[in-house]
């Protein structure tokens, strides 16, 4: 059946390339004169691969050369968790959140020295990050501990963090025992609904595991809430309810396939899941993420398929719009891609070596979508 999904997928991949066009590139003819000689350089490479490590990232040449790493539950990993955008194109206006290490801001080129890693040890280093918010384009934190898999739980320590650009530091929004909450509870999830803070708390007390919910108002204000309420914040949606741009760029996948994906927009303060096919608790084979921004539309799937349309700049200084499907390298087995994230000509997908519920090695790949390479 999965096999019969991903070709699916593969015919989407032809009817979104069919209904894309030759994207305007010339047609030379038998009477087309011969270019003038000209000196062979070097092509630059249309991907670049990077992986993470407890001090930051470094560029490697493929994923399986990274250095290897134990298996950990997601919550302990070092990996991209999240993606963000903000309304402005420009830099740092995409964002990675990465588990562990902190954030990073995307560059607008496919060089090293672009990308801008915002580290927090004290904060990040024994501590889940999660829920990646944009608030008039300021990144906000969700910073918990995973009982279930981390050592190190409870105590005092931020649940919510913002980042503050100018000083490049993470700020603390509220802390546990502002929300009154016992130290050895935990908020292990927290969303934002663009007015309030809703939160699930949960605590272990001799095996006995008790669960609460409450709202944190944009002054500090908490009050309790059902399950019920808190429950709505976190439901998938049809695929139908999606924005339009988004149906848009999806539409040649055949309609008979069930897929899943999270999805962040410049319009929205943080990520919606929405899925094609029966709406149910539990996911589809097919699992992606996309991007919706100002000049841009991108989804990539964990293997690597990739719809993107939107504006690039071209090397006469003026835009081109491109529209596109194709698929990123291959990874290994056992290898997905994961989230995704445009700046400048540059695709960013993160990777990741997946084992069930544990990551190993892990990464991120800038992917040149003006590269003459790839036109070709």
């Amino acid at each position: 059946m999965r096999v019969y999904n991903w070709f699916l997928l593969f015919l989407g991949i032809a009817a979104f390339s069919a209904l894309a066009g030759c994207e305007g590139k010339s047609q030379k003819t038998a009477d087309t004169p011969p270019e003038a000689a000209q000196e062979i350089v070097p092509a630059a490479p249309v991907c670049r691969w990077f992986c993470f490590s407890q001090a930051g990232f470094s560029e490697i040449d493929v994923p399986q050369n990274a250095p290897p790493v134990s298996f950990v539950p997601w919550t302990e990993a070092v990996r991209v968790n999240g993606a963000g955008i903000s309304g402005a194109p420009a830099f740092g206006s995409s964002w990675f959140l990465v588990n562990h290490l902190g954030l990073l801001a995307l560059g607008d080129a496919a060089l090293p020295e672009q990308y801008l890693l915002i580290r927090d040890e004290e904060l990040f280093s024994d501590r889940t990050a999660a829920n990646l918010t944009l608030i008039q384009n300021v990144p906000f934190i969700h910073l918990y501990r995973n009982d279930f898999f981390s050592s190190k739980t409870g105590g005092a320590h931020p649940v919510l963090v913002r980042y503050a650009g100018e000083a490049r530091a993470f700020i603390p929004v509220f802390e546990k025992s502002d929300l009154a909450i016992p130290t050895p509870a935990e908020v292990i999830d927290l969303i934002f609904d663009g007015s309030l803070w809703h939160g699930a708390v949960k605590q272990t007390v001799n095996s006995r595991i008790t669960y609460r919910y409450l709202s944190v108002s944009a002054k500090g204000a908490v009050s309790a809430q059902s399950a019920e309420v808190f429950r709505s914040q976190k439901r998938l949606l049809p695929l139908s309810r999606a924005p339009d741009r988004l149906r848009a760029l999806l539409g040649a996948i055949p309609e008979e396939l069930s897929f899943e994906i999270i999805c962040v927009s410049s319009e929205t303060t943080g990520a919606l899941v929405y899925q094609q096919g029966p709406v149910s608790d539990f996911p589809p084979d097919i699992q992606g993420t996309a991007v919706i921004a100002p000049l841009y539309a991108v989804s990539l799937f964990a293997d690597g398929t990739v719809y993107f349309a939107g504006l690039l700049r071209h090397t006469d200084g003026g835009d081109r719009f491109l529209s596109r499907a194709f698929r990123m390298p291959a990874l290994p087995p056992g290898f997905v891609y994961g989230y995704c994230a445009v700046s400048g000509n540059t695709l960013f997908a993160s990777w990741e070596e997946a084992d069930f519920y544990e990551t190993g090695r892990s990464g991120f790949a800038a992917f040149d979508l003006g590269s003459e390479n790839f036109k070709k």
